[in-house]
């Protein structure tokens, strides 16, 4: 039914209080209390040296302002969305982290995600609670403006945008691989990308930019098991590659580039990292091409050159390409506590008075350049480094000035989006002050062999159950706040740790479960006193997610669970 232990619990959830924050009265300016900025990235694997970095960027932008803003002392917590086994970020541990930044009473914002993916499970929970979100490297465009049905909106259930980002979207980059495939001389690309929502919104921005560049799209395909056999029958020119280093972007390169000695290469900036570089054959980087918002240092204003001479001071090297970008987050989400001036606080109306700075940022000069923030959350900047691999390394080439396509679709809009429509949202939570009698922290108990209405399979992550193995069970923890849900499992007894999370509504006896970025289910549920009981009516999750082979993915869902109310 649905992936990881999603499809073991049926359905785990919860989100953020919209009203988590302090109502006590602001303490005097010189000295207002603490506020707590998180930041989410994935401090393992191939993206751990450039989520360091950008950490460390943070740190240097608060130490800059003596750790205070707007009166305030801001406490710093970073936090890992990245999954040690798997070496990569999770959708769970992305929407965990937002879910911990939600509960603290003292949050005033949130920096990340890294990946696009993971703000698309974080965005709504920090929405829901009225937390500014600023990303310092998401570009998928789908987060602020109409790229799939039901985009943005599905990340804002609030009905009020929250998430802004200081690097340029896809269809900026989109313009600049097309610029760099021009130069070189492609008449014709052949599109590869990954499955997730990055790759997928980058091939279809680039497909259009090169169309318009009069260049012909020789094919599309996903990551699979014959994804080079395609390419080489094509026998393109060039080759775009739309996805992560993790994704196999050096498996492709090296295969390719020894099959088509003549095929020229690029990749985006998700693959703007040391550790591809370093594995791409010597004989085949001079084809690799890059693009990266990150400049030269030497093209940065002088804040960023100053940026850069102090990051070495303190580090002994040059920064990871995003680090830049990490600092500049910092230093917005900072200014924008400055200029709440006594209306910042950790309250409902106190964070809408930073997101409301943020958005209202006009001709900020900045260690990147002078840039706005748009009523959509996008900078406007627009200019991209183009890179090449040299000794196993990236090396800046030059800077690129995209023709940029503007999306045509989704309305444009000057203002917030307009609140949720009735069926978004709990009927029992229509009357002013009403809360959903299902509103709250429910505890589940063992899932035992008959609740499971199909075999186990067997999936290599967080989580690995045997075949039939009736001695290993879940118990679960469902958070259930405003629209949003969390999930929390435990294993054998073993910690609770987080499983997936989205939005639900309520109709009559009907829950409806929005997994983000994966699938939809209905329940029928009863409550009687505490306990609260859920049968699954309808799914539409596949057996298997893309990229994950069917024999390690568990399918399986509850007919029937019963949880007792906690909280």
């Amino acid at each position: 039914m649905s992936r990881l232990v999603a499809g073991v619990i049926g359905v785990v959830a919860a989100s953020v209080l919209a009203a988590c924050g302090s109502d006590d009265a602001a303490e005097p300016p010189e000295d207002r209390g603490e506020l707590t900025i998180y930041s989410s990235l994935p401090l393992q694997g191939d993206s751990k040296p450039q989520s360091e970095d950008i950490v460390r960027a943070f740190e240097l932008a608060l130490e800059e302002r003596e750790g205070r803003a707007g009166g305030y002392d801001i406490n710093y917590v970073s936090l890992d969305d990245a999954d040690p086994e798997l070496g990569f970020w999770t959708p769970e541990l992305a929407a965990a982290n937002a879910w911990q930044a939600g509960k603290d009473p003292t949050t005033i914002a949130y920096l990340g995600d890294f990946n696009s993916g993971a703000s698309a499970a974080s965005v709504p929970i920090l929405n829901n609670a009225g937390i500014l979100q600023v990303s310092p490297s998401n570009t998928y465009l789908g987060l602020t403006r109409a790229a799939e049905p039901e985009e943005p909106d599905v990340y804002y259930p609030s009905g009020e945008r929250t998430y802004a980002r200081v690097v340029p979207a896809d269809h900026v980059q989109a313009g600049a691989l097309v610029a760099e495939m021009t130069t070189r001389e492609c008449t014709d690309v052949f599109i590869v990308h990954h499955d997730e929502i990055y790759g997928l919104g980058l091939a279809d921005a680039v497909e259009a930019s090169a169309a318009e560049a009069g260049i012909d799209i020789l094919g599309r395909t996903s990551l699979g098991a014959r994804t080079s056999d395609e390419v080489v029958a094509a026998e393109p020119d060039c080759l775009l590659f739309a996805g992560l280093t993790q994704d196999g972007a050096t498996e492709i390169a090296n295969d390719l580039g020894q099959a088509l000695p003549e095929l020229r290469m690029f990749f985006p900036d998700g693959c703007a990292e040391l550790a591809f570089a370093e594995a791409i054959d010597e004989e085949i980087q001079v084809r690799v091409f890059i693009t990266n918002p990150t400049l030269d240092k030497l093209s940065y204003p002088e804040a960023g050159q100053r940026f850069y001479r102090d990051f070495s001071e303190l580090h002994g090297r040059d920064p990871e390409p995003f680090a830049i970008y990490g600092y500049e987050a910092m230093s917005l989400v900072l200014d924008a506590i400055d200029r709440a001036g006594d209306a910042a606080a950790a309250d409902e109306s106190g964070r809408a008075a930073v997101v409301d700075a943020v958005f209202a940022t006009t001709d900020r000069e900045s260690v990147l350049g002078t840039y706005s923030i748009d009523a959509y959350g996008d900078t406007t900047l627009t200019a991209y480094g183009g890179y090449a691999v040299v000794e196993g390394e990236i090396a800046f080439d030059h800077v690129i000035e995209p023709a940029v396509i503007e999306p045509t679709t989704g309305p444009e809009i000057t203002d917030p989006p307009d609140p949720p429509t009735e069926s978004a949202v709990p009927e029992e939570s229509e009357e002013p002050g009403a809360v959903s009698p299902i509103e709250g922290t429910w505890k589940g108990g063992e899932v035992t062999e008959d609740m499971v209405a199909a075999e186990w399979g067997r999936r290599a992550a967080r989580f690995v159950f045997e075949a039939n193995d009736a001695e290993e069970h879940l118990a679960s923890t469902l958070e259930l706040h405003g629209s949003t849900w969390q999930a929390l499992v435990s294993v054998d007894g073993g910690p609770e740790q987080p499983a997936q999370g989205g939005t639900f509504s309520v109709e009559g006896d009907r829950i409806f479960f929005e997994e983000t970025g994966y699938a939809s289910y209905e329940y029928r549920y009863s409550l009687e006193g505490e306990t609260l009981r859920i049968t699954l009516v309808r799914s539409d999750a596949e057996p298997a997610a893309p990229g994950i082979p069917d024999d390690v993915f568990q399918y399986a869902h509850i007919e029937a669970a019963p949880f007792e109310k906690v909280g």
